[in-house]
């Protein structure tokens, strides 16, 4: 699918019209095909759609993301018509799309909470963790975290002390 990332001079919204199937998150296969993210933030003027990347799904699991995914079966560009749909089952979804859809991982920490104690959690149990996510935890948990990676303080100290 095409994202236009650029809008009319006064318009904060664009339409778009996605011709696909919901896919959940687990079953997301970028050699399978291409993929777009949809959601909704209380903040934004209108709909979040943006083409889904690797970059995405690693940020994804600690951010409080209300959307859905979509494998797309059609892309017209610069038109659609019916010569461009092929043969099954697939929805339309249509709307309005911000201008501040989530184009990166930067954009998607920008436009959606991000749940900092999920993060704290996957490098405890030492899952690679996207480096824009290591920035949103603050100065001091992030000493408390390098403290009981290196073994200075115990769990229930380090719990502890994230608590304060």
């Amino acid at each position: 699918m095409k994202v236009r990332e650029g809008f009319v001079s006064n318009s904060s919204t664009t339409s778009f019209v996605i011709i696909g199937n919901r896919v959940k998150q687990e079953d997301i296969n970028f050699d399978d095909g291409e993929y777009v993210g949809v959601g909704w933030s209380d903040w934004m003027e209108g709909t979040d759609v943006f083409n889904l990347t690797p970059e995405h799904l690693q940020i994804l699991p600690f951010v409080v993301f209300d959307g859905n995914f979509w494998k797309v079966v059609a892309d017209g560009g610069e038109g659609i018509s019916k010569a461009h749909i092929p043969e099954g089952d697939y929805e339309i979804e249509a709307g309005e799309a911000t201008q501040h859809s989530s184009y990166n991982a930067t954009d998607l920490l920008e436009n959606y909470e991000v749940d900092v104690e999920a993060i704290i959690d996957a490098v405890i149990d030492d899952q690679v963790v996207h480096p824009a996510l290591m920035e949103k935890i603050t100065p001091k948990k992030q000493r408390v975290l390098d403290m009981y990676q290196q073994g200075q303080i115990t769990l229930e100290a380090f719990q502890d002390l994230m608590n304060d």
